[in-house]
């Protein structure tokens, strides 16, 4: 996968600079990584980077955006300034946007959650 392409998305998902992502690349590098072990082959992540590339900035971002919730101001007011910000309902459109990037690569997934014990 391309991580520039990945980065680049990120960025955009996040609505950060260059400079403010930078600090967050690793968060591409680790989405990336992982979309590759669950994959079926490295033929199916080559054939369909676009698919992978942009599943994985959609990772990246939730991550990123979990990360930051521990840090999120949620009431603060001065005067007449007031600042809240809502954790779960600022990141449910991405969390929408991720499960439809990974329903579209889902055929080039492994899929090891069924598990056969006894009959």
């Amino acid at each position: 996968m391309d991580l520039d392409t990945i980065f680049s998305r990120f960025l955009f998902l996040c609505n950060l600079s260059p400079e403010d992502g930078d600090n967050y690349r690793f968060l591409c590098n680790d989405a990336s990584e992982y979309l590759i072990s669950i994959a079926k082959s490295k033929d199916a992540v080559n054939e369909n980077e676009a698919g992978f590339c942009t599943a994985a900035a959609a990772l990246a971002a939730l991550n990123y955006f979990m990360l930051k919730n521990g840090e999120a101001v949620s009431s603060f007011t001065a005067g007449d300034v007031s600042l809240r910000l809502e954790a779960n309902g600022a990141n449910a459109g991405l969390r929408e946007y991720f499960a439809e990037c990974i329903k579209r690569i889902r055929p080039l997934l492994r899929d090891d959650s069924f598990i056969f014990e006894a009959v």
